[in-house]
């Protein structure tokens, strides 16, 4: 993953700097035009429509040079800023996850249920760092769908533990998500056709959205269309993972409503 240029970004950052001067100028001027036409109006017995029409389309042309000059540009510089932050931060955890052993199978990667109950930490989301926590070391990481957010496995067990990665919510969809009915319980990630290692990573999904619902504060990676062959495993106080023939087919994850404003 290459690093976007840096001085591109910078023109860009430069490009959006919010200007004063423009729109002080304009509403000085804009004022001073109002003035002139009241005094035109009240020395010509005008008809005193053509003052409010007059007045009406000043205050557009002031609103206006604030917007264009000030409010928009300062909008835009803030998310140029955001998403040079989350590039940085993508590439980082995209390099941390290819310093051990990174494979993307060809073949499907299975999971085994599992009755006993997972129990995993519960799972939220760190605006600052764009990163689900709490963070987990691990041995084994699936990770799933365009981000480098994933579950944690252990590495004797192969059970699932944890869920976190970072994942840029700049890039999450906005949709409504249902969480599934589920039963209690864990997966455990079935090996066959890989060597076990130590700091394995196994990307799957990826061409996997993520969803989230604002006003439930639930999300979603992955395939949300539900099926009577649907197999929904709660693995602990706020994840669910729905598999389909033993693959994981969506990850659903209660998060607080209203994370961030987009």
């Amino acid at each position: 993953m290459e690093r976007p240029d840096k001085e591109y970004l910078e023109k860009d950052i430069k490009k959006h700097k919010p200007n004063l001067l423009t729109p002080i100028i304009n509403t000085i001027l804009g004022i001073a035009f109002i003035v002139l036409m009241i005094r035109v109006t009240i020395y010509n017995d005008i008809n005193p429509i053509y003052l409010v029409l007059v007045i009406l389309l000043m205050l557009i042309f002031i609103g206006g040079s604030w917007y264009t000059s000030f409010f928009f540009k300062k909008k835009n510089r803030e998310l140029t800023k955001d998403f040079e932050k989350e590039t940085k931060l993508l590439f980082d955890a995209v390099y941390e996850l290819k310093k051990g052993t990174y494979i993307e199978p060809k073949n499907p990667v299975k999971f085994d249920i599992i009755n006993e109950y997972g129990d995993i930490q519960k799972v939220s989301y760190d605006l600052e760092k764009r990163e689900f926590i709490p963070k987990i070391e691990y041995q084994i990481f699936v990770n799933l769908g365009t981000t480098c957010a994933g579950l944690v496995v252990d590495y004797t067990t192969l059970e699932i533990i944890g869920f976190h990665g970072m994942s840029p919510y700049s890039i999450w969809m906005k949709k409504r998500v249902v969480m599934p009915d589920a039963s209690k319980g864990n997966i455990k990630l079935n090996m066959d056709g890989f060597n076990k290692v130590k700091k394995l990573t196994l990307k799957i999904m990826n061409q996997a959205d993520t969803y989230y619902d604002k006003k439930s504060g639930n999300l979603a990676i992955g395939d949300m269309k539900k099926t009577s062959l649907d197999e929904n495993i709660q693995i602990g106080d706020n994840i669910i993972v729905s598999l389909y023939d033993n693959e994981i087919k969506c990850i659903y994850i209660k998060l607080q409503e209203n994370l961030f404003d987009k």
